[in-house]
C-alpha cells in the first residue's frame, strides 16, 4: 500500500493512507485521545438509486440508513446494541444523495471489538421482516415530523436537477414507501457495498494497528474489479433550475420559502469563496442569545432579521456536490407575508452583485469561516469523517492549513 502526509506539517498528526489489494482505502490520523473514532464510507447515495422500471431502487439509501445498525448472523439487535453499549460506544450512520457513513466513537483499549462489531454490521446484515415494516413506519414518520427546512432543502435539490440523479428524492417519497422490501435493499448493498467503493478512515488510531485490525476483519468483503462501470451508468446532473411546491399542513403557523443559484461542486476553483460568501451572508433564527461568534454581523442578521418583524429565519446555504452545487439563502415567515419573504431573499442576492464589498465584511467572512472550520476539526468524529470524504471525493486529505 502507499502511505502519504498529505503536506501537514511534520510536527502535526500526519494523515496516513493505504490501499489494500481488493482496493479497500484505509485512511487514519493518530490523536491524542483515549477515545478513537472510526467510518466506514460508502461511495453512493439516493443520486446512485435507479428511478424507474420493475428494478428500481427507489428508498433503497434512506432504508440503509434506517437499517444500518440491525441484527447480523451472530448478533441480534439487542446484542449488538448492549455490546456497543459496555464499550462505552457511540454509533450513528447518515447518509446523503453520493454517500452512506457508518461512524462508531469507543474507548481505544476496545477499538478491537468495535471494529469487528461494525465489519459484522456492513458484511453479514440480517434484516428481518419486522425490521423492514418499523423501518417503513420510521419513513413515514419522517415525512410527517421532519423539520421544515429539511425539506426545504431537499425540495431545492429536486428543483435543480430536473430528471438528473441529483434530483433523485433523498427521503423515500410515501407513495413508494410500499414498495420497500428485502431484496430491494439487499440487491442495492451488494452492488454497491464493494472494496473498491468504501474507504474506512479513523481518528485517534495508530495507522499500522488500525490497518491490521481493518485488513482481519474485512477480508472477506466483496470486490468487484468492474465497478467503474457501474459509476458510468450514473448520467451526469445538469443544473435545469425550477421551483417546487411542497405543501402539507403546518406543524408550526410558518412557512418554508428557499431560493437558490447553481455553484460549482467539490474542485471548483471557485468553491472557497462561495463558503465565504455564506458566511458573509450567515443569518439564523429570529431569536439568539447573542454573543461572541454567533455572527450577528453577518447581512442576514443586520439587514433583514433586525428589520422585519414578520421574518422568523433567514439563513444562506451551500449544498455541494462532485459534479456541481447549489448557494441560496432560505427564509420562513408566516403565510401572509410569503411574497414579502421572496422580495427580501431576491434583494440580498442582487446586493451581492451590485454592491462592493468592504474590507471589513470581507475579512469578517474569512475569519469566520477559518474559525469554524478549525474549531470543527477539534472533535475527533469530524476529523474521521472529513478523512473518509476527502479520499472519497479527492483521493487524498488536503491538510486545514493549505
Amino acid at each position: 500500500g502507499t502511505i502519504t502526509g498529505s503536506g501537514i506539517e511534520k510536527n502535526s498528526y500526519q494523515t496516513y493512507s493505504t490501499k489494500l489489494s481488493n482496493g479497500l482505502i484505509v485512511a487514519s490520523q493518530d490523536l491524542p485521545s483515549l477515545m478513537s473514532s472510526f467510518s466506514l464510507l460508502v461511495n453512493c447515495g439516493s443520486a446512485n438509486e435507479i428511478q424507474s422500471g420493475d428494478n428500481n431502487e427507489i428508498g433503497a439509501t434512506h432504508a440503509s440508513e434506517l437499517l444500518a445498525f440491525r441484527g447480523t448472523n451472530s448478533r441480534t439487535t439487542q446484542e449488538l446494541l448492549t455490546e456497543i453499549e459496555k464499550l462505552g460506544g457511540n454509533i450513528q450512520c447518515v447518509s446523503t444523495r453520493e454517500s452512506i457513513l457508518y461512524c462508531v466513537d469507543v474507548l481505544r483499549a476496545n477499538l478491537p471489538t468495535a471494529i469487528n462489531i461494525l465489519a459484522d454490521v456492513v458484511l453479514n446484515p440480517h434484516l428481518t421482516d419486522e425490521d423492514i415494516e418499523e423501518c417503513k413506519m420510521v419513513m413515514e414518520l419522517q415525512q410527517n415530523e421532519l423539520p421544515s427546512e429539511v425539506l426545504s432543502r431537499d425540495a431545492i435539490q429536486i428543483a435543480s436537477y430536473k430528471g438528473s440523479p441529483l434530483s433523485n428524492s433523498h427521503f423515500c417519497p410515501l407513495d413508494k414507501i410500499p414498495n420497500i422490501t428485502k431484496e430491494l435493499i439487499t440487491n442495492y448493498r451488494k452492488k454497491h457495498f464493494v472494496a473498491e467503493n468504501i474507504v474506512i478512515s479513523g481518528s485517534g488510531v495508530e495507522h499500522e494497528s488500525f490497518l491490521q485490525l481493518i485488513s482481519e476483519n474485512f477480508k472477506n468483503i466483496s470486490s468487484n474489479k468492474d465497478y467503474d462501470n457501474i459509476r458510468k451508468l450514473k448520467k451526469f446532473s445538469k443544473y435545469t433550475g425550477g421551483i417546487i411546491l411542497n405543501q402539507r399542513p403546518l406543524k408550526e403557523p410558518f412557512i418554508k420559502i428557499a431560493l437558490g443559484y447553481e455553484i460549482g461542486g467539490w474542485s471548483d476553483k471557485h468553491f472557497v469563496a462561495a463558503c465565504v460568501l455564506q458566511q458573509l451572508l450567515g443569518g439564523g433564527s429570529s431569536f439568539s442569545a447573542g454573543g461572541p461568534g454567533k455572527g450577528m454581523y453577518t447581512r442576514l442578521y443586520r439587514n433583514v432579521l433586525n428589520k422585519h418583524h414578520w421574518v422568523e429565519s433567514a439563513e444562506s446555504f451551500v449544498s455541494v456536490h462532485n459534479e456541481s452545487g447549489i448557494f441560496g439563502i432560505d427564509g420562513a415567515t408566516t403565510p401572509s407575508n410569503s411574497v414579502n419573504m421572496i422580495q427580501v431573499i431576491i434583494d440580498q442576492l442582487a446586493r451581492l452583485a451590485i454592491e462592493q464589498v468592504s474590507d471589513e465584511e470581507l475579512n469578517r467572512a474569512k475569519n469566520m469561516l477559518r474559525s469554524m472550520m478549525m474549531m470543527q476539526l477539534e472533535s475527533r468524529l469530524v476529523v474521521c469523517e472529513d478523512i473518509a470524504r476527502q479520499f472519497a471525493t479527492f483521493g487524498f486529505r488536503e491538510s486545514p492549513q493549505n
